[in-house]
């Protein structure tokens, strides 16, 4: 997270969902770094999900015809699925493959009338929200089948999803 007044000296804010915490314990424990460089919060987010380098993924932009136009970006490569939005208080969120719950399409009657949709990645309940807004139709069912199919690939080379955190 990089609110408007950090971004001019570099900070950002790192936080992270934890499975099987919610309410106030999830709040108490979401943030894992409260303000940091922001290629200190980067390098962190590859410890989290080794191999992963966010500024190494393209972000595409959303269609000029949403609202979210200008400001969002998703973006995907071999470990994660990442997007960026916000105009006041950028936000990238980033969910490893293996991670993803779920992935759906979405789409708001204003979003029907200009032939987009929103794509949802989802993850257990938390600050870390992944959704690729305000994307053409055909891009987003692309996406949805894409993540799937690399959220499967993930999910049997990590083996026993149990034991995610010993590796």
């Amino acid at each position: 997270m990089e609110p408007s007044l950090w971004r001019p000296f570099g900070w950002a804010r790192l936080d992270v969902t934890v499975a099987g915490y919610a309410g106030e314990r999830q709040a108490l424990s979401s943030v894992l770094v409260p303000v940091a460089p922001r290629q200190v919060a980067v390098h962190l987010v590859g410890q989290v999900f080794p191999g992963a380098n966010v500024d190494a993924i393209q972000l595409l932009p959303a269609s000029s015809k949403g609202l979210a136009s200008g400001t969002a970006g998703a973006g995907t490569d071999d470990h994660v699925f990442v997007t960026r939005h916000g105009l006041l208080c950028r936000r990238t969120d980033v969910i490893a493959h293996a991670r993803a719950q779920s992935v759906r399409l979405t789409v708001n009657p204003l979003q029907r009338l200009l032939g987009l949709a929103t794509v949802h990645i989802d993850a257990p309940p938390g600050p870390v929200r992944v959704a690729a807004a305000d994307r053409d139709l055909g891009e987003a069912r692309a996406i949805v089948e894409s993540t799937a199919r690399r959220a499967q690939a993930a999910r049997a080379v990590d083996g026993d999803p149990g034991r995610w955190a010993a590796r």
